[in-house]
This record gives structure tokens, C-alpha cells and sequence, in this order.
């Protein structure tokens, strides 16, 4: 059972890697590519020759679903040119019809080797941009001075131990309004990026304070279209 998580990659959990290879014995300094020849979804799709990692750590335990196998990111769907999520009717459908919605342009970032897909929002009347993160929890998540210009990182920051001393108890922030395309929502909820009250590893918490994200509350009652070909996305 793998969790689909559009702001991660394709990773076992300990879980994962036990059923696999119970004898498996990995140290906690090495990150492990296996390729895994086929996989099939209980409704006969079939996929071969898909590589995940595995690395015995927090931050592995920290994003790859305890409670599940693993993770799977948009890269496992590499062969196909459209990916759509019906949150709707809990369906992933693979090279089918374009979305009737106006599209929006959506750029690749790279963090540390992960490829996220991060889109242009409005927060309150002023320019930013948000990685679409299906493995956040609830709306999103603000970063530091969101609305402001992004502070642009290299991957040795992401590596550095958080100042807890920015550290807050404030678990929310209420944004009057966000802009995304051509939708407005008003009054939306979002996790502070600061928030002392979600205890996640050093380098999730730093990936969150430089990058706001657009969570799985979010989208849970939209259909959502990733067009890999031609770098657009698409929601309605």
C-alpha cells in the first residue's frame, strides 16, 4: 500500500523494505536505490522497472507513511504526458481527457535531488508561489514571510539545523484571501511553517520554512491535472 504524495518521491518505508527483504539489514547513513521490476494495482494497471529509496533515518520516517509501504511522487508516472487526480471520485487517471480549466504554469524545483512542481498563488493581494503538496496536511503551509519575495537556497541550507529559537506556539495562520488561476478563496487556514506543535525532522521543518505549499485539505474536494508535456496545471 503506497501513499501518492505529489510533493515527494517514490520511497519504501521500514514496512516496505520488510516485506520485500525481511533479511534486509541497511546502516543509517546510506541512501539505497532498489528497483522493483513490476508492480500492478488490484485493477490490473501495470507498471515495470520502477526505482525507490530507502534510507534508515528521521527524515525517512518522517515523510514515507509509517502506516503504509511507502510513497509514490508524480516521477512514478513518468511514461504518461497528462496525470489527473479526481479527488472526487478517488481516481488517478493517466493520459486522459485536458481538464476543462483555465491552466496555470507550473515550474520544476529541485531540493536536494526531490523534484517538486511549484505554481504562482496570490496571498492577500501579493505574489508568491506554492509547491502542490498532496503529503501536507490540511491546507498548506505558510513560510517565512510568505507574500514577500522567496528567498532562493541552495541544498546546503536545507541541511542546516533549525534556529529553534524562530520557533512558535502558534499551530495557524488566517489568510482573508488566495488567489490560485483564476479561483479566490476567502478565509483559508494554514499551518505556520514556525509552529513548535508538528514534530517533523530538520530538513522537512526547513523545506516548509522556505517554501509554502498547497495541502491535501485543499484539493480534497477538486480534480487537479499535472500537464507533464507542456509544464501546465490545471484545477477546477
Amino acid at each position: 500500500k503506497l501513499e501518492f504524495d505529489t510533493g515527494g518521491s517514490n520511497i519504501l518505508s521500514k514496512k516496505g523494505i520488510n516485506k520485500l527483504s525481511p533479511s534486509f539489514k541497511p546502516d543509517s547513513t546510506t541512501t539505497y536505490n532498489i528497483k522493483i521490476p513490476s508492480l500492478e494495482t488490484k485493477n490490473g494497471f501495470s507498471f515495470t522497472d520502477r526505482t525507490f529509496s530507502f534510507r534508515k533515518d528521521e527524515f525517512q520516517d518522517g515523510i514515507a507513511g509509517l502506516l503504509t509501504d511507502g510513497s509514490i511522487g508524480l516521477s512514478f508516472f513518468n511514461q504518461y504526458k497528462v496525470i489527473t487526480i479526481d479527488f472526487i471520485k478517488r481516481k488517478i487517471i493517466l493520459d486522459g481527457e485536458i481538464l476543462d480549466a483555465i491552466p496555470i504554469e507550473m515550474k520544476e524545483v529541485d531540493v536536494l535531488g526531490n523534484l517538486f512542481y511549484e505554481i504562482p498563488i496570490v496571498i492577500n493581494g501579493k505574489n508568491d508561489f506554492a509547491i502542490i503538496d498532496t503529503g501536507t496536511q490540511g491546507n498548506g503551509v505558510l513560510r517565512l514571510n510568505y507574500g514577500n519575495e522567496k528567498q532562493i537556497i541552495d541544498d546546503e541550507k536545507y541541511l542546516v539545523p533549525v534556529d529553534k529559537s524562530i520557533l512558535t506556539n502558534k499551530t495557524y495562520i488566517n489568510i482573508e484571501k488566495l488567489q490560485v488561476g483564476n479561483q479566490v478563496f476567502e478565509n483559508i487556514k494554514f499551518i505556520d511553517s514556525k509552529t513548535k506543535k508538528i514534530k517533523i525532522p530538520d530538513l522537512v521543518r526547513n523545506v516548509a520554512l522556505y517554501n509554502n505549499t498547497l495541502g491535501i485539505d485543499f484539493f480534497k474536494n477538486k480534480i487537479i491535472q499535472f500537464d507533464m508535456e507542456n509544464k501546465l496545471f490545471r484545477m477546477k
